[in-house]
């Protein structure tokens, strides 16, 4: 990853609390159709020390970092002492600015530009308002399955929609603003 000029990654976490959620694992993708998952220890030092090995990656200026919601994983990261440097590619502020009344959803963009139907979030954890298993619960192949596709869709969609952006005359509001 350090040797890439680009890659996409992806927290899987316990909650959606960037302040109190336990980081379960990392996500990569930096070629189309491949991917590559770190399980983290459930315990929280050695979870800790585990993620530490991966803050030069997120800390190094001149890698892009591309990813879908890159709001919330920066959050989680911050929340661990670890800042996100250099350029950024957020697949859903890049659709918000293309189709701001649309769905942003990843499961929908991968449907509507890649023509793929991702695994969804309810066949892991089940549907919402019934009893919903938590993340750290998924058996570990089913997470890293999951997990890799994620981060691997999200970088096709970068692809898609980067040259997209440019032609709606939206480079600057992206990366500017």
């Amino acid at each position: 990853l350090g040797k890439q000029k680009s890659f996409c990654f992806d927290l899987e976490t316990t909650g959606l609390d960037p302040r109190s959620s336990k980081v379960l694992g990392l996500a990569f993708s930096f070629k189309e159709g491949d991917g590559s998952y770190v399980c983290l220890p459930y315990e929280t030092d050695e979870a800790k020390a585990a993620l530490e090995e991966f803050r030069p990656l997120f800390e190094n200026a001149d890698i892009e970092k591309v990813g879908h919601n890159l709001k919330f994983d920066i959050s989680v990261l911050d929340w661990n002492g670890i800042e996100v440097k250099g350029p950024l590619f957020d697949t859903m502020l890049a659709h918000s600015l293309l189709d701001p009344d649309g769905q942003h959803k990843m499961d929908y963009l991968s449907e509507v530009y890649l023509g793929y139907t991702p695994i969804p979030i309810s066949k892991l954890l089940g549907e919402a308002g019934n009893e919903q298993l938590g993340m750290a619960l998924i058996p570990q192949e089913e997470m890293v399955e999951y997990a890799t596709e994620d981060a691997d869709i999200t970088l096709q969609l970068r692809k898609l929609l980067e040259p997209l952006l440019k032609n709606h005359g939206q480079e600057r509001v992206f990366n500017e603003v």
